[in-house]
């Protein structure tokens, strides 16, 4: 096993430590789905996966490899808990090359002890048996406090935490039995605070997260994302009619509920919405799909299958308005995606989005029901020609730009650095 616990003499441990090994060896602790289990994976799911997660996590192991970094993957396949969202209460695991993905308990709230208890060994396993540099390279908050028993026992490991979203705003399974684990954990707060005094530097997808986050003068470097182009993107043809589509969650906050209003304004028959998605408004949208024939609510899908029907579409839209409290501190992934389908993409001109994008999008003029209504209708009458050289410019930037080569580079840099 990539990982597997081998008793090391401290004597060996500070000769793997010693200057004879000038290299830096990478260890990213990821979340994604395996090839070898994703069709498990989806099976076991109630709710669908989480592609976002698995889309970064990729992207960032193909930029490791396209830019020859000596490089090992630890990865907590990302799995919502047993019984109410999974069928099963056990996440498999597996091994490819330098990729160890771990199996583990998904009972609701063991799972977390059993995921970081197994992470955190795996971590001792990695450092105990790997010389030269080390950096330790930890997708979001999930196990970040193995950094403090682990910096304690190897104090030159380098810690970096790519935070992709905050934790207030995070959406928990379980809100209740969150709440009640806060109330009987008090001292969980202090520790909390303490494992930010072990990283040595943050990846942060917006800039403003340093206002959120305990950083002090801890060096950072914005990444707003990355595309994962694992999967080619082959020109598909376009559905006849004027094809909205929204991909992503299904939660109040992201705007989905102004997205049917406005298109319920929109009486052309020639209009079609495509929704693919999980949250709390799933059943608004099937309950509107009802009532109006010109709406489908797509049902689970493979990241390809998906990514076709996003190309067939004629305008991709993310909803989400900036007056929103959490929109400054998060990157919507989904933009990399809708942008690199070739698809021209609408949104709400979001303060998180940095400027090189702007003229690659479209914006709402006005956030209301009536602005948005009007911008999609705008756009869907341009002429055809007009609004796919808009969206396949709009590809060729992501695709140039922040490929995972190109962002990795500038980790690999900052990894340099510290």
């Amino acid at each position: 096993m990539l990982f597997e616990e081998k008793e090391v003499p401290l004597q060996a441990h500070r000769c793997l430590c010693s200057t004879e090994f000038d290299y830096m060896n990478i260890l990213f602790v990821s979340q994604y789905y395996p090839q070898r289990i994703v069709k498990r994976c989806q099976c076991i799911s109630k709710i669908g996966l989480n592609w976002a997660a698995h889309n970064l996590s990729q992207a960032i192991i193909r930029g490791f490899e396209a830019c020859q970094q000596n490089f090992h993957v630890l990865n907590v396949t990302p799995m919502s808990s047993f019984p109410a969202f999974a069928n099963r209460p056990w996440v498999p695991g597996c091994q490819e090359d330098n990729v160890e993905s771990l199996s583990y308990v998904n009972l609701a709230y063991y799972k977390r002890k059993d995921t970081c208890r197994k992470v955190e060994r795996a971590l001792f396993s990695w450092c105990r048996k790997t010389g030269g540099e080390k950096i330790i390279f930890f997708y979001n908050f999930n196990y970040l406090n193995s950094i403090i028993p682990l910096k304690k026992a190897f104090p030159d490991v380098k810690a970096v935490l790519l935070v992709t979203d905050l934790p207030e705003y995070r959406v928990r399974e379980n809100k209740l039995l969150s709440k009640f684990n806060e109330l009987i954990s008090p001292e969980r707060k202090a520790r909390e605070g303490e494992k930010f005094n072990y990283v040595d530097g943050y990846v942060l997808l917006a800039s403003r997260m340093r206002e959120r986050l305990p950083m002090g003068e801890k060096p950072w470097l914005l990444m707003e994302g990355i595309y994962n182009d694992e999967t080619s993107l082959e020109g598909s043809i376009k559905d006849p009619h004027k094809v909205l589509m929204y991909t992503g969650n299904l939660g109040a906050r992201y705007g989905i509920r102004l997205l049917l209003d406005a298109f319920r304004l929109i009486g052309d028959s020639e209009y079609r919405l495509w929704v693919r998605g999980n949250g709390e408004l799933a059943s608004l949208v099937k309950e509107r799909a009802q009532e109006d024939s010109r709406i489908v609510y797509l049902e689970q899908m493979s990241r390809e299958e998906l990514m076709k029907k996003e190309q067939e579409a004629t305008l991709l839209i993310n909803p989400v308005l900036s007056s929103q409290e959490f929109t400054p501190f998060f990157f919507p992934s989904k933009t990399l995606e809708y942008m690199a389908s070739g698809t021209p993409t609408l949104m709400a001109k979001l303060s998180c989005i940095p400027s090189d994008y702007y003229e690659h999008l479209f914006f709402f003029e006005e956030e209301s029901v009536e602005g948005m209504a009007a911008e999609i209708c705008r756009i869907c009458e341009m002429p055809e020609q007009v609004r796919n050289s808009f969206g396949r410019k709009a590809s060729e930037f992501i695709l140039s730009k922040k490929s995972p080569k190109e962002q990795i580079s500038r980790v690999v840099d900052f990894f340099e650095s510290l």
